[in-house]
């Protein structure tokens, strides 16, 4: 079995994470929102299960298989005890 270039992107992205090495923070969607915390769980690291939201509109990938550009967004996503399920 080999290793896809997602699957290689992923282990660069979480060797550098581990390492702390990034030009900037990392974040997943807005700027406005950048952690307090990079790194692996804690183990004190607990889900908030207090929040239940529902998204009305979350980016799920930026480029099709072949490379080209083309976002996809995913609508009415749900937060639920607080976990998003971000499944196809």
């Amino acid at each position: 079995m080999g290793c896809s270039a997602l699957h290689a992107c992923q282990d660069i992205f979480n060797r550098r994470l581990e390492r702390g090495q990034w030009h900037d923070i990392p974040f997943l969607g807005w700027r406005e929102f950048t952690p307090d915390y990079i790194g692996p769980f804690r183990e004190t690291t607990r889900v908030e299960e207090g929040i239940n939201l529902v998204l009305p509109s979350l980016l799920h990938s930026v480029f099709e298989p072949s490379g080209n550009k083309k976002p996809v967004y995913k609508s009415d996503m749900h937060i639920e005890n607080g976990r998003l399920s971000y499944a196809e």
